[in-house]
Parts: structure tokens; sequence; C-alpha cells
């Protein structure tokens, strides 16, 4: 596996959900605030999966159990809880 071929989440998807209830307008403030993060996370865990740093199996398994896209992954991948 390689950050080409990584998992993949739809961030436009997950942010405008997650961030329906704050903003006042459809792609405000914490819709952008959300899509950087996940922006950010994506890029780090290609990063570490171009690396070598985590075993593909583990990867997987954290996309499929992650409820918060690309953040939510990289604790998993981390064994850190994510709240």
């Amino acid at each position: 596996m390689t950050s080409a071929n990584m998992p993949f989440f739809d961030t436009v998807a997950y942010c405008e959900v997650t961030t329906r209830k704050i903003d006042s307008m459809p792609k405000g403030p914490a819709y952008e605030n959300c899509a950087g993060n996940q922006a950010h996370y994506r890029s780090i865990i290609g990063a570490a999966i171009d690396a070598k740093q985590f075993k593909e199996s583990k990867v997987e398994q954290c996309a499929k159990a992650s409820r918060s896209a690309y953040e939510g992954m990289w604790y998993c991948m981390n064994d850190q809880p994510f709240s």
C-alpha cells in the first residue's frame, strides 16, 4: 500500500455533515477548519504509509473502524483513544 492507493474518505461530505449544526452558513468556518484538519491528517498518514511505519492490515482495520475520517484513523493507527 502507498499513499496513492491508501483508504479514501470523502472529506467534503464528512465535514458538511459534522459541521452542519455548528456553522450558520454552508461551508462556514467550522467546515473550513474540519477540511483543513482532514487534509493535514491525510498527508501525515500518507507519509507514514509510504515510510512503511504501519502494516497494511492495521491501516485497513483503522480505516474501517474510523468514524471521524482521517483524524480518527490516525489515532487508531497509533493505538490512542479518540473522543
